[in-house]
This record gives structure tokens, C-alpha cells and sequence, in this order.
């Protein structure tokens, strides 16, 4: 089976980050080495600095000289300081050579993020991988949320990724982020292999943060011990309708053709608007009337014939005309 090409993406955020990346990739990090750690220390003297200062301390220095070169200002808190990329092989390493492959990595991360700040080869963890750190300096700008973006952004970035480099070493496309059943059957069947293999992450104290990693996005978990997720995915999707079913279908009203008639009937019997019973509509059932009822506790009897809006007044009583008689107050003012 073709192992799938991982590529991870991470904004870096906060003062001190860039330090605090550059100490764990040069595994300066003393408390990352204790015998619960994922982390071999017996591995350590594998791992292959391919690019960048010596230090920790050296290499967020570089980053500083480097904007302070452009002439870039202050930063916000929460501004993307340095851009991640994490190139990740199978465990066996798929029959690839990974020097030449994360050489190849660096130069494309290059000339996606900026400058690179420091790379490193792992080779003391259960899968052979490669971090790079990337100043994201483009024209004078720190523009590292742009460059990282967001889902279409990061499609686009894994296309041109296995376009220019993992598809040249036979690895295939990543597999796009799996959402709803997809996760949860992929994540199981990932613990699963893990504890059926005895993997000795399970023994890590770090084991709950990484079994809550897992269940997030089981992808690159899955690819690093073989799983195919872009199978688990196909899987969960709903299969496509035919046009046989579109048109047989009874929407997302009555199920059934008697409940379907049902609704019909109740709807013919209606009064449509513009035409009357009869005139091209069927009589349904015959409705009963409303029973009339007053909102007062004394019944009133019902009003019969038209209210007269003459200006006639009522009989016996005569009319303005004949009956007003003028009068003056004193003094001659009406």
C-alpha cells in the first residue's frame, strides 16, 4: 500500500515561542527525555540538524535579526511570530531516503512560509519526521495567519505540496480532514492497532493528551501505522441518488402513498384561493360550521338585517331641522 504524504502546518504565536520551538526540535528540553516520554533519548544522536544556527537561543536571535532588517516594527500578542511545518515519512520509512526527501521539504517550506529559521530531522520517535521553522516575512510584512489561512488555504497548500515534491517519491495525496462517523471509526480502529500492538505510548503519562489527539483528527495517526483513511472516509459518505430515486421519492413530508392521500384530501377540501366550491375544485368532506360563542358570561342575541347609516334620526324623535331652536347668550355672542 502507498503510504500517504503528511504534512501539518502550525502558527506560532506569543513572545518567547520561537525559542521555545526551537529548544523542543533541538531537544534542548530536559523533561522531554525521561523514560515516560515518547521521545527516545538512545535515538537522540540520529536526529540530523539540517538547517539554521546551533542553539536554541541562536536561532530566535536570526529570526529577530532578520525583521529587524525589514524594518518590521513592534508585534502585536498575537501576532504569528514563526510558521511550523512538520513533513512526516511511515514508520518504516516507506522505502524513501528521508534525507533527500526532507531536503526536499525545506526548500518547498522556503518558498511557501520565508526564510527558514532552523530544520531538523527526527529519528527518535516512533515515525521519522522533519520540523521546519519559517519566518513568515513576505515583502517587509510578518503575514504568517495569510500565508497559513484557512480550509481552502490548506487544501490548496497539501495539492502543491504532493504536486512538487511527495508525488516525485511515490507518496500519494494526504487524506482530506475526516468530519463526523468518519473520525469516529477512524479513531477507533486507531486505538484499536495501538493497544493491540502493546504501543508503548499507551504507558506515557502524555497518553491521555495523545488518546484526545487521536480522537480530534485520527489522520495522521492513521498514516503513521498504515491505516488508509481516505477509505474510512469514502465509507461514510452518503451514496449517491439516482435519478429513478429523485423522481419516486416522496420528499421530506409523507412517507406513504396513504398518508400522502390523506394530505392531498385535506388540502382539496380547503377553499383555494380565487375559486369557490365547485367551480373545478372537488367537494371534500363536508365541514361542520363554527359554533358561535361570546366572550362575556351572558349570551347576546345574534344582530339581524343592515345597520342604517342614514342621517335619519329615529322614529318619534324630530328631526334638527324642525326641532332646534336658536338661543343667545348676552350680550350678542352666540
Amino acid at each position: 500500500m502507498t503510504a500517504a504524504a503528511v504534512l501539518r502546518l502550525k502558527k506560532l504565536t506569543g513572545a518567547g515561542i520561537v525559542l521555545a520551538a526551537a529548544r523542543h526540535n533541538r531537544r534542548a528540553i530536559a523533561a522531554e527525555l525521561g523514560a515516560a516520554s515518547h521521545i527516545n533519548p538512545a535515538r537522540c544522536r540520529l536526529n540530523v540538524r539540517m538547517e539554521g544556527p546551533e542553539t536554541p537561543e541562536d536561532v530566535a536571535k536570526l529570526a529577530q535579526t532578520l525583521m529587524d532588517a525589514a524594518g518590521v516594527g513592534k508585534l502585536r500578542r498575537d501576532a504569528v511570530r514563526a510558521v511550523e511545518v512538520v513533513f512526516s515519512l511511515p514508520a518504516d520509512g516507506g522505502g524513501i531516503d528521508p534525507g533527500a526527501y526532507f531536503a526536499a521539504c525545506v526548500a518547498w517550506a522556503r518558498e511557501q512560509f520565508g526564510p527558514v529559521l532552523s530544520a531538523d530531522a527526527h529519528h527518535d520517535e516512533a515515525t521519522p519526521h522533519a520540523h521546519v521553522l519559517c519566518l513568515p516575512l513576505k515583502a517587509g510584512r510578518m503575514v504568517g495567519s495569510d500565508l497559513v489561512g484557512g480550509p481552502a488555504r490548506l487544501r490548496t497548500l497539501q495539492t502543491a505540496f504532493h504536486a512538487d515534491v511527495a508525488h516525485g517519491f511515490g507518496l500519494k495525496r494526504g487524506a482530506a480532514r475526516l468530519s463526523g462517523m468518519s473520525r469516529e471509526k477512524l479513531a477507533a480502529a486507531v486505538l484499536a492497532h495501538m493497544k493491540a500492538a502493546a504501543d508503548p505510548a499507551l504507558k506515557s503519562a502524555a497518553w491521555p493528551a495523545i488518546r484526545d489527539a487521536i480522537e480530534r483528527d485520527p489522520r495522521p495517526f492513521a498514516e503513521s501505522i498504515g491505516f488508509d483513511a481516505s477509505r474510512v472516509s469514502e465509507a461514510a459518505k452518503k451514496p449517491a441518488r439516482t435519478l429513478a430515486s429523485i423522481m419516486t421519492s416522496t420528499g421530506r413530508g409523507a412517507k406513504t402513498r396513504e398518508a400522502a392521500e390523506r394530505r392531498d384530501r385535506a388540502l382539496m377540501a380547503s377553499k383555494p384561493i380565487g375559486l369557490g366550491v365547485g367551480e373545478g375544485v372537488p367537494k371534500g368532506p363536508k365541514l361542520e360550521a363554527p359554533k358561535t360563542r361570546t366572550l362575556g358570561s351572558v349570551g347576546f342575541a345574534p344582530a339581524t338585517g343592515f345597520p342604517d347609516r342614514s342621517n335619519r334620526p329615529p322614529e318619534g324623535i324630530p328631526s334638527s331641522s324642525t326641532s332646534h331652536t336658536e338661543t343667545h347668550a348676552p350680550g350678542g355672542v352666540s
